[in-house]
């Protein structure tokens, strides 16, 4: 097999490419390995598990002239012309494979929820369950869900990791900016945990620098200056971070970041 990853598509303003890879055996849609969801919006994308020898590759690209269709099959060396016949059997099997595969305006080009819900990537089940084993053996309060769905695994640390913070000039923060095309709202939060799976212990008693705008006239801004320190944070063998809101995109925040200390002795 192939250890390449076939994107599914990149659609510009008059230029691009949308292609959907399927099993030479059955023709049925090979698995989705991820999606792409941060940088610009013509490379966000699924990503499909690379071929094997007889798998089949649809294709369309397009310039500003016209489009063109192409259906290859995975040689096991390079792509060769496949029996142009194979795209009856997999417009029976694939209703939707024309209109998507077709011309489509400057934007992301993710296969369709319904035949590659997100939910069943293979980087995302593999994440999905890392991120549970981290709630359970820490004790943290959350669920897996969209805000940890959309987070890049690059920002969630999940491995202990030597202080080097430090605790006691930390400054909590709360910051938010809301308006009719901005919604930003970023905090973090601070736990203490054993990392036995017991129920770790939140850090409460925060005096937070806040920071909240609106651009509504009706709104006043508020602020508070906050002061250093996390008082409790040597309860416990780890000290746990979460950022609330950690990404931006598209001018509304998003996601979470980890990160996980062991407390000195």
């Amino acid at each position: 097999m192939s250890k390449e990853l076939i994107k599914n598509g990149k659609a510009r303003s008059n230029t691009g490419f949308r292609q959907v890879l399927f099993d030479g055996r059955d023709l049925a849609l090979a698995p989705v390995a991820l999606r792409r969801y941060s940088g610009e919006k013509p490379g966000r994308t699924t990503y499909q598990v690379g071929p094997k020898t007889g798998d089949l590759l649809a294709r369309c690209s397009w310039r500003r002239a016209g489009e063109m269709y192409e259906l290859l099959r995975w040689s096991g060396v390079a792509w060769e012309p496949a029996e142009i016949e194979l795209w009856s059997s997999l417009r029976e099997l694939h209703p939707w494979i024309d209109s998507w595969l077709d011309r489509a305006p400057r934007g992301p080009s993710y296969l369709p929820a319904e035949v590659a819900p997100p939910e069943r990537d293979l980087a995302a089940i593999s994440k999905k369950r890392k991120i549970n084993r981290f709630f359970e053996k820490y004790g943290v309060p959350y669920e897996y869900g969209e805000p940890w769905e959309l987070s890049p695994m690059s920002g969630i640390h999940m491995e202990p990791r030597e202080l080097d913070i430090e605790p006691d000039e930390v400054r909590p923060y709360d910051i938010s900016i809301i308006g009719s095309m901005v919604d930003i709202h970023e905090m973090d939060r601070w736990y203490s945990s054993d990392g036995d799976g017991s129920p770790a212990i939140e850090l409460t008693e925060l005096d937070r620098r806040e920071d909240h705008r609106s651009n509504y006239a009706h709104d006043e801004p508020s602020w508070a200056e906050g002061s250093d320190g996390l008082p409790g944070w040597s309860a416990r063998r780890y000290l746990i971070r979460v950022v609330h809101g950690a990404y931006d995109r598209d001018h509304t925040s998003y996601g979470r970041q980890v990160d996980v200390w062991i407390v000195p002795k």
